[in-house]
């Protein structure tokens, strides 16, 4: 144990260097991965013991259906992390793989949403993007599943196209409809694939959309009053801002007494 933690540290002090130096023989490298695609098929998945960076992670990801890859050093991971994040390219192809990437080095299990549909009893979509689960995908659901989202759109489960394809369909409780389909299975539709904690629930609390709202108008203030002090792009809220609305807030709240 004290052999392995001494190995992760001294890779972890090292990591940003090792990340940095080019790899010696590119040609050799390239040679590599060819043949080792050539073993490697789009349905298996794949395991990298010691995977450094994740550059080779990154570049067999493509030629399998799942990849897992992991090392001692966490600060190895974290670089992987962010390479997965900064893949080279833009294209949606590209994103999903690096997505992909990024969700295996967080330990779940990434498939298929046709695979998925299989397995799963319950779906619930958190993409934000229509068409997520799509009428060929309602046959392969099990028999019972439910079907719910909380993407914030209404459109990422084809609900339109699952009345069309049911042979028939009835509320069997406060919001779940079930879904007869032709293949004989049912389906469970939570709160008419709407969002499900502001349909079928009491959504968030006045006092959370409060706090949500009065960081986003202060933090517009600081951005009108000193834009140029910030870069294009994400922005973490202001610790003052932060601590003056936690103040306003501690202060209206009851069971708070700090003298």
């Amino acid at each position: 144990m004290f052999r392995v933690a001494n190995d992760a540290q001294f890779w972890d002090r090292g990591a940003r260097k090792y990340a940095a130096d080019p790899i010696a023989d590119i040609a050799g490298y390239e040679r590599t991965l060819e043949r080792t695609r050539h073993y490697l098929k789009g349905d298996e998945a794949a395991f990298e013991f010691g995977c450094g960076t994740g550059t080779t992670a990154l570049r067999l990801a493509p030629s399998v259906g799942r990849i897992v890859a992991t090392d001692l050093s966490g600060e190895m991971i974290a670089i992987a992390r962010e390479k997965a994040k900064a893949a080279p390219g833009s294209s949606q192809e590209a994103r999903r793989w690096a997505g992909a990437l990024e969700a295996a080095y967080e330990g779940m299990l990434v498939t298929t949403i046709e695979k998925a549909a299989e397995r799963a009893d319950t779906i619930i979509t958190v993409t934000g993007r229509p068409g997520i689960v799509l009428p060929e995908h309602f046959g392969l659901l099990k028999d019972g599943a439910m079907l719910g989202n909380m993407g914030h759109f209404s459109t990422e489960i084809d609900v339109a196209g699952l009345r069309a394809m049911a042979t028939g369909h009835r509320m069997v409780n406060t919001h779940v409809e079930e879904f007869d389909l032709p293949n004989g299975r049912r389906v469970h539709l939570l709160a008419r694939g709407e969002m499900l904690n502001l349909t079928a629930a009491i959504g968030h609390q006045i006092e959370v959309m409060d706090l949500g709202f009065a960081l986003q108008a202060h933090s517009m203030r600081i951005l009108a009053q000193d834009a140029p002090a910030y870069a294009p792009g994400y922005q973490p809220v202001p610790e003052h801002v932060n601590r003056a609305i936690a103040e306003h807030g501690l202060r209206t709240m009851s069971t708070v007494d700090l003298g």
